[in-house]
């Protein structure tokens, strides 16, 4: 079922039936943002793994729910940035990737808005020309 944005309503739901998340492959049409959210899970249970923590005690040390940890490790839920922000700070571990970075680190979203405003000038967000008296 599509979600908003065109995203499937789960991340896991990018996986061909009988394989495994986030160990195998997504399919070939899964967006960046399937690939993202795989990313996440693969390293927020290793981490839990290598710290040992169980997901309750990480729910604890985070105050993030027990219900949303879970659902992150099984790719049953597309999170926001709040809870990873939350999550990486409180744990001290990295869970967000550097997949959507260009070769100098920095985000592809930015380096295309900054090439667009080279190109056409600073634009405001409504599309029109900002004015210069207010």
């Amino acid at each position: 079922m599509p979600r908003r944005g065109g995203l499937r309503s789960h991340p896991r739901d990018y996986l061909a039936p009988g394989l495994r998340w986030p160990e195998d492959e997504l399919d070939a049409d899964a967006p960046p943002e399937a690939h993202l959210a795989q990313g996440v899970s693969r390293r927020l249970r290793g981490h839990l793994e290598r710290e040992e923590l169980t997901v309750r005690a990480a729910a604890a040390a985070t105050d993030v729910g027990v219900t949303t940890l879970h659902n992150i490790v099984r790719g049953k839920v597309w999170t926001d940035i709040a809870i990873l922000a939350r999550i990486e700070r409180r744990l001290d571990v990295d869970l967000w990737s550097d997949e959507h970075r260009d070769d100098e680190g920095r985000n592809e979203d930015a380096v295309i808005a900054g090439a667009l405003r080279s190109s056409f000038g600073r634009r405001s967000r409504a599309g029109g020309s900002r004015s210069q008296s207010r």
